[in-house]
C-alpha cells in the first residue's frame, strides 16, 4: 500500500488562528488615552482615518505591547483541534508578517499548535500548495502563482470574491476538500 505524499499548507497566524485584532482592540480601549473621541470610529483598528489616532494605535500595538499581544492573544475557536487534526495529511507552515520575536514561538507552543513557524513580508514565498489568510493582498498574491488562496472571512474582506472562504477555522479541512488537496 502506497502512502501519500504530504502537502504543505501555509496558515497566517493573526485574524485565522489568534484573535490578536480583538485582543488589541481591548487593550486599546482599556490602555491608550488620546485626545479625542476615536472609539465611535474605530469599528476596526486599521481602518482609522485620522493619522494622529492610527499612528498611536500602531506604535501602541508595535512598539509599547508587542510582546504582550503576542503573548496572550486568544486563539480563535477551535483552532489547536482542527490544525492537530490536519497534521495527518498536511505538512503545516504558520507565515506570519510579525517581526520575528520568541512570544510568537511561545505562544504557538503554550496552545500547543504543531507545525514550522517562518516569519517572512512576502508570503508567497513560502513552500505550499495552498495558504489560509484573511489579508487580501497575500490571497490575491497565491492565487496567481496558480496556488490555492483559502479567504478567512474578517470585516475587511468580506465584500472580496474567492473561490475558497472561511467563516470559522472549523470550515478550514472542508475547503481543502473542496480545493481537492485532501486525499
Amino acid at each position: 500500500m502506497r502512502r501519500h505524499q504530504k502537502k504543505n499548507i501555509a496558515i497566517d497566524i493573526d485574524g485565522v488562528i489568534c484573535d490578536w485584532q480583538g485582543h488589541l482592540s481591548k487593550l486599546v480601549a482599556e490602555r491608550l488615552v488620546v485626545t479625542e473621541p476615536y472609539l465611535e470610529k474605530y469599528d476596526q483598528i486599521w481602518h482609522v482615518k485620522d493619522k494622529k489616532t492610527n499612528k498611536s494605535i500602531a506604535n501602541f500595538a508595535f512598539d509599547d505591547w508587542k510582546d504582550e499581544l503576542h503573548r496572550d492573544a486568544p486563539v480563535l475557536g477551535n483552532a489547536v483541534q482542527v490544525i492537530n487534526d490536519l497534521t495527518s495529511d498536511f505538512n503545516i507552515f504558520y507565515v506570519t508578517a510579525r517581526l520575528p520575536d520568541q512570544e510568537t514561538n511561545k505562544w504557538l507552543t503554550k496552545h500547543g499548535f504543531p507545525g514550522v513557524l517562518h516569519f517572512m513580508r512576502d508570503k508567497t514565498d513560502a513552500p505550499c500548495s495552498a495558504i489560509v489568510d484573511d489579508y487580501i493582498h497575500n490571497l490575491r498574491a497565491y492565487e496567481k502563482k496558480y496556488r490555492i488562496a483559502v479567504c478567512f472571512t474578517q470585516e475587511w474582506n468580506k465584500n472580496e470574491r474567492f473561490r475558497y472562504r472561511i467563516d470559522a477555522i472549523e470550515q478550514l479541512p472542508q475547503a481543502l476538500e473542496n480545493a481537492g488537496l485532501r486525499p
